[in-house]
C-alpha cells in the first residue's frame, strides 16, 4: 500500500487519455499546500520579500513543473517587481481555488456518485484522494466548502458553482477568458 502512494500525483504508467492528461495538470504533482511553501520558503529565504526567481526556486523546491513555475513566477509578477511572502500566499490560495472550482464544475457528473445533484466533502474526498495526499485533499475540501456552499447545507451544488464563479469574476478576482 505504502510504495503505491509513494507514486501519487496523477503519474500512471500506460497510455492515457487526454482527459485523464488534463486532470493532472490541475491536481496531480503541484497539489501541494500553503504549509509547505512555508517550509521551503523558510528553507531559501530568511524572511524578506519574494521577486521572480526566488519566488520559481521555491515552486521549483514543492515539485512543480518547470514550465508551469516559470509561468507562474512571471505572471504573479508581472505587474510587480517584489511581493511579501503572505501576499503570494493569497494569490495561490485563491488560483488554486479557481482552478479546483473549475474542475469540479467539469467533473461535478462523475464526481457525484448518487446523482442527488450535490456533493458532499466524502464524494469529493473520494475523488480527490485520487489525485493528491490526503492532507492535501482535506485541506482543498474545506476550502471549496467555505468559498463555495453559499447556504451552508453541507453540500456544493451546480447553481453554487456558477454563483461563486460569476461573482468571481464581477469583484475582478477571475480574468475573464
Amino acid at each position: 500500500m505504502s510504495h503505491h502512494r509513494r507514486h501519487h500525483g496523477g503519474r500512471h504508467h500506460g497510455k492515457q487519455t487526454l482527459e485523464q492528461k488534463k486532470t493532472e495538470v490541475n491536481l496531480g504533482r503541484k497539489a501541494f499546500s500553503i504549509a509547505e511553501l512555508t517550509k521551503v520558503y523558510r528553507e531559501t529565504q530568511s524572511g524578506g520579500p519574494v521577486n521572480e526567481e526566488s519566488l520559481l526556486s521555491i515552486l521549483l523546491k514543492c515539485d512543480m513543473d518547470e514550465i508551469e513555475a516559470s509561468t507562474y513566477a512571471r505572471d504573479f509578477f508581472r505587474k510587480r517587481s517584489e511581493s511579501d511572502f503572505e501576499e503570494f500566499c493569497e494569490e495561490w490560495t485563491r488560483m488554486n481555488n479557481f482552478k479546483v472550482v473549475q474542475l469540479i464544475s467539469k467533473e461535478f457528473r462523475r464526481i457525484d456518485k448518487n446523482n442527488d445533484n450535490s456533493l458532499s466533502k466524502k464524494e469529493l474526498y473520494a475523488y480527490f484522494k485520487l489525485h493528491m495526499d490526503d492532507k492535501i485533499a482535506l485541506e482543498q475540501i474545506d476550502q471549496i466548502f467555505e468559498i463555495v456552499d453559499i447556504d451552508e447545507s453541507g453540500g456544493v451544488t451546480p447553481y453554487e458553482l456558477r454563483m461563486w464563479y460569476r461573482n468571481s469574476i464581477l469583484k475582478g478576482k477571475i480574468p475573464k477568458r
